[in-house]
This record gives structure tokens, C-alpha cells and sequence, in this order.
């Protein structure tokens, strides 16, 4: 999730597919199981997402 550093985007939550490297803009909210990595596929733009 985006935090005070990136500005206007602040609170945007981001789902990375991959790796990234530490960016102190952002903090990291959660992560993804191995077992749910094949759903993310399904995932689209303007897709609503709960998260449990």
C-alpha cells in the first residue's frame, strides 16, 4: 500500500506478481500464499477484491 511518500497516490493498494525490491514509498500489507498464487490471473483492473 502506497504511503505518505508517493503523494496523491497514497492508499492505493497494489498486487505484485512478482518480487519487487523494498521502495520506502511503500509498505507492505500482506501476502500471498503459494497455494492462492494461481488465482491471481483472475484478477483484473476495476475488479473488486475482498481481503479475508
Amino acid at each position: 500500500m502506497s504511503n505518505s511518500g508517493y503523494g496523491r497516490y497514497e492508499g492505493e493498494l497494489e498486487i505484485a506478481r512478482v518480487d519487487l525490491p523494498g521502495d520506502e514509498r511503500m509498505n507492505v500489507a500482506g501476502h500471498i500464499t503459494p497455494e492462492a498464487m494461481e488465482l491471481l490471473p483472475f484478477i483484473k483492473r476495476g475488479f473488486g477484491v475482498r481481503f479475508v
